[in-house]
């Protein structure tokens, strides 16, 4: 078997060279590995949503993938090439902005989660997922940055929906507006460069402000349906209890389930005897020197009338530490039945909800509670 002589007059191979080819070969591996990296790296990284740090890293990788955006569309609408000295590392602007975007919409997924309570919520998360996944797909890439925008404009909402209330150091319903409207005021920077660069507005219309200030409207029309999670709040731990009380350094909680059921860290199903009080105890993650108030929502489901608020009490918390805060809060004898418990906001919306049963308790002789014990240096208050 005969091989082809090399040609005598080609330069030799370098190493950039075979970079540059090793790119032109796998262009779409390497944005994917770029984004996923992005992921990876945020996700070892990633520590409190209000470590001022993260709070700059994350506004730096904001404007970098803006100006990414920008030059890329200045430099497709006017048909030109970029100028001499940014040529070679031009070719890897893309697999940094995908990079950058990896990073902040895994900070953005792990945070939404955090605070994601219920299948509406959940949904809320999975859509985010979901773009990520299809901004990867050729048939997506082929749009050019119609995807692109929609997800720098998730992320610009994303960060200031919790930068204001971390600054702020409370959560109210004219900051989340507020953090739209700042988002939108960057993008509207954008598209009104793109339209001084182009002369088709069609064609900035449909691939940048369209899925930009489309994903705007989708955000108020979430948080107006209360499907926005309440982010910075998140729920830590969450349990049913049959006695909840402050001792030193945290909180000692006692459950009726049994030890051996090591993987239950509170009562599923809550046995009652006369004059028995009911405990939840909730933890929840918050920014430092966060003060605001939260309610706890008890609801029965009645078998004809399905579920009924049974009570609301409002309390007003106080994080005063690292760890967040914690709380509890009781009913005296609840009629049988199934129950659920809601932890909401001051905007009104879940931060956590838990499900459990009440039944009666047919002995009468001792109990076997055990006892757990959970930190928290936290105040909360009625």
């Amino acid at each position: 078997m005969s091989t082809l002589p090399e040609n005598p007059d080609s330069p030799p191979a370098t190493l950039f060279s075979r970079l540059h080819a090793f790119k032109s070969r796998n262009e779409r591996l390497l944005s994917t590995a770029f984004f996923l990296g992005g992921f990876l790296f945020d996700a070892i990284m990633l520590s409190r949503i209000d470590e001022p740090l993260m709070l700059v890293q994350q506004g730096v990788y904001l404007l970098v993938c803006g100006a990414l955006l920008a030059i890329s569309q200045r430099l497709e609408l006017k048909k030109t090439e970029p100028p001499a000295w940014l040529r070679k590392p031009w070719q890897y602007a893309d697999h940094l902005l995908h990079f950058m975007l990896g990073t902040l919409l895994n900070a953005y997924s792990i945070f939404y989660f955090q605070s994601a309570s219920g299948l509406t919520a959940v949904c809320f998360v999975i859509t985010v997922a979901a773009l990520l996944a299809l901004n990867e797909l050729p048939r997506f890439q082929r749009l050019g940055p119609v995807v692109l925008y929609a997800l720098y404009s998730i992320c610009l909402t994303s960060y200031f929906a919790y930068l204001i209330p971390v600054i702020s150091g409370d959560l109210r319903p004219w900051m989340f507006y507020l953090a739209v409207t700042a988002a939108s005021g960057l993008l509207f920077v954008q598209v009104y460069y793109l339209l001084r660069w182009g002369k088709s507005y069609l064609h900035v219309a449909r691939h940048a402000a369209i899925p930009a200030f489309g994903v705007q409207a989708l955000f108020v029309l979430l948080y107006t349906l209360r499907i926005a999670p309440p982010v910075p709040l998140a729920i830590k731990q969450i349990g049913i209890y049959h006695q909840v009380k402050r001792v030193q350094g945290g909180w000692e909680l006692l459950q009726q389930t049994k030890t051996w059921r090591f993987w239950r860290r509170a009562d599923a199903v809550f046995l009652e005897r006369p004059g028995d009080k009911l405990f939840c105890f909730v933890r929840i993650f918050a920014p430092r020197h966060f003060h605001d108030g939260i309610s706890v929502v008890w609801f029965h489901h009645d078998p004809r009338h399905g579920w009924t608020q049974a009570h609301r009490l409002a309390l007003t918390v106080s994080a005063s530490s690292a760890v967040g805060f914690a709380t509890d809060a009781y009913l005296t004898e609840p009629m049988p039945g199934e129950w659920r418990v809601e932890i909401e906001s001051q905007d009104g919306r879940t931060i956590g909800q838990l499900r459990f049963e009440v039944a009666l308790d047919q002995g009468d002789g001792p109990r076997d509670l055990t006892q757990t014990f959970s930190a928290s240096q936290s105040l909360a208050k009625d």
